[in-house]
């Protein structure tokens, strides 16, 4: 090494290719980068890459070769240039490359129609009614999205899909027809509506009606504000001569109250207006397992709901009670499970209740107000809305938070070099001693160093493992908390597939779902800290015991040990007279280890007792083996 630097001379930035022609799946690429040196003996730059397709943080292609060319698959991937010279030096880029698709669908529309106004003295045509032929070199037909409106009201794809027209709207008017395709690719069409006044059974005057306003406000079953919700009211009406018709009012609100309004309804008719809200939320916001305590304690008596509002987030299974099934259906909704609740929606609107203490309380979900003989404006206040998480049983809901960051709970975990090939076990030990009632955590196992053989400590249906290596777990239990710290919260046993420390392989996500314990006081109130993982080098050579399982047994039992060191491990078994049946001795390195127990090694079926010996350390109790 003699200091002489490398330097870059091409952009070395994101780049981005379109799909081949007739193809959706894959683009060709040509990718090189430049690169000098000062190097005193040499101008020789030697170039290498390696591909991440996806950017999933694997290796997928390395080369020495100085450029990239061929297809890629459909997709954003990640390029590491290297550039070495004969001095030794090293420099490396790092950008995004994307194979998107390049071609926007393709739309054609008519010049211009005719439309006559209806009896309600409105009219109301639909992007479709324009088209004559809209296709994609990738999205089927039946998957394109549509939008209109007219000219002039706006920019970018259009939120709607019809355009409506009253008495006011007589004459010619151009309206924007967009197309969309899957990868949001778009394309636009113009064309002419005329709107017409014929013969349709009543008179249609511009500006003669009345006006219906609707105003209401929407809060949490917390009474904070809940902005961010959508607005539906339904109009039906019998004019004086005609048929029924039915006017939709749909509006998102931005602010917790809202201002709706049909105007220049036809005079002297008989209206009925059917009001509701609801909101598309995230399904798992403000749900956790300070949850599934709360429901259990409501269930156990420990500490009942003090609001309906509660009830009516804890039945998620829409049974009109709130059951251990409900408690089952959230726990899978938390572990990732499900990605909505199979039958209620992400939140239920309800009307204000009086007396939400008060289980008895009538629920509904709108408002019906009959206008007979409409014949001035009419304001109609009041209609207000409380909007309940569904499964937030504490309503919560990301408007006061679950767990509290000043007294955060942190996981101890020893970081240390793990080998290819080898299978180890990784216990999960809270700092300190603790009594919890409840923990979660999310943690993601990477796929190109590990992967995941087995867990110790929960039962199966507390967790689940994904795909991609993304690990949920959960533990609760309203009535008796358990001490952690002695013993873990559980073990995680993996395979290593490239060699790698444990912290490079393991980490916490708090965006699949945030760590957190919880804690219930003897008057049933619950308690929440928040939960963060910590790496350490383990050191002395003290242990840490996980009881046999499993305990009864027929075929095999295992016991484990977390060292911190190299120690001896004595491992005997007694029957109930005191006299040793069985042992066994080995030299265990840091790390766990796992003491496997079989039924053929004991004497007979029955209760034996059992001791492990590490240096100083000991520890004793009873296993039942059943053959």
């Amino acid at each position: 090494m003699h200091g002489q630097a490398i330097t870059w001379i091409s952009a070395c930035s994101d780049k981005t290719f379109c799909l081949n022609q007739n193809s959706c799946d894959e683009g060709d690429v040509l990718m090189f980068e430049t690169a000098v040196t000062s190097c005193f003996s040499s101008q020789f730059v030697g170039y290498s890459y390696r591909i991440d397709l996806f950017n999933n943080g694997g290796l997928d292609i390395q080369s020495s070769a100085d450029t990239v060319t061929g297809p890629f698959p459909f997709g954003t991937h990640k390029i590491t240039w290297r550039a070495t010279d004969n001095c030794g030096n090293l420099a490396q880029c790092t950008y995004l490359f994307t194979i998107q698709d390049c071609t926007p669908p393709a739309l054609l529309c008519i010049s211009g129609l005719a439309q006559n106004l209806e009896i309600n003295c409105t009219t109301e045509i639909t992007a479709g009614d324009f088209i004559l032929n809209a296709s994609d070199n990738c999205t089927p037909v039946n998957e394109l999205e549509y939008g209109m409106r007219e000219s002039g009201n706006g920019a970018g794809f259009p939120t709607e899909t019809t355009v409506s027209f009253d008495s006011c709207d007589i004459g010619e008017h151009t309206v924007e027809i967009w197309v969309k395709d899957g990868d949001g690719l778009v394309n636009q069409c113009n064309s002419v509506i005329t709107v017409q006044d014929n013969d349709n059974g009543s008179v249609c005057v511009c500006g003669i009606g009345s006006d219906v306003a609707l105003q209401g406000c929407a809060r949490t079953g917390a009474n904070t504000r809940l902005d961010s919700f959508i607005l539906r009211a339904d109009l039906s009406a019998v004019p004086v001569q005609g048929a029924p018709y039915t006017l939709p009012l749909e509006h998102m609100e931005q602010d917790s109250c809202f201002n709706a309004v049909f105007s220049t309804l036809p005079l002297d008719n008989d209206y009925q207006v059917v009001v509701r809200a609801r909101r598309g939320d995230n399904p798992l916001n403000g749900v956790s397992t300070f949850d599934l305590l709360q429901t259990s304690l409501h269930i156990l008596n420990v500490q009942p709901f003090q609001s309906l509002y509660q009830w009516i987030a804890a039945d998620v299974n829409l049974s009109g009670s709130v059951t251990t099934f409900d408690i089952v259906e959230t726990r899978k909704l938390i572990l990732g499970i499900y990605d909505t609740f199979p039958k209620a929606p992400s939140w239920r609107f309800v009307r204000p209740l009086t007396n939400p203490a008060n289980f008895m309380s009538a629920v509904r979900d709108t408002y019906l107000i009959d206008l007979p003989g409409l014949a001035v404006d009419t304001l109609i206040p009041g209609l207000d809305f409380v909007g309940v998480k569904m499964g937030d049983s504490n309503l919560s809901a990301h408007f006061t938070g679950d767990a509290d960051d000043r007294s955060a709970l942190t996981v101890a975990l020893d970081d240390r070099m793990l080998e290819a090939g080898s299978e180890v076990w990784i216990p999960f030990f809270p700092d300190g001693e603790v009594d919890l009632n409840g923990w979660q955590m999310a943690l993601r196992v990477d796929p190109y160093f590990a992967e995941v053989t087995g867990l110790n400590g929960l039962p199966a249906e507390n967790y689940h493992l994904d795909d991609e290596g993304l690990l949920r777990a959960l533990w609760f239990n309203a009535q008796t908390p358990q001490s952690f710290g002695k013993k873990p919260l559980f073990a995680l046993k993996i395979r290593v597939l490239h060699a790698a420390r444990l912290s490079e392989i393991l980490s916490q996500t708090q965006d699949e779902l945030a760590g957190a314990v919880f804690e219930v006081a003897p008057e049933g109130v619950v308690s929440a800290r928040n939960m963060a993982f910590r790496f350490i080098e383990a050191t002395g050579t003290s242990a840490r015991f996980f009881p046999p399982a499993p305990n009864p047994f027929s075929t095999k039992t295992e016991f484990g040990l977390q060292l911190s060191g190299t120690s001896t491990v004595v491992l005997e078994v007694f029957d109930l007279s005191g006299k040793n049946v069985y042992v066994e001795t080995l030299a265990g390195d840091a790390g766990f280890l796992s003491l496997p127990l079989q039924s053929a090694d004991l004497p007979a079926s029955g209760l034996f007792l059992y001791r492990i010996s590490t240096g100083d350390e000991v520890f004793s109790g009873k296993i039942w083996c059943v053959k």
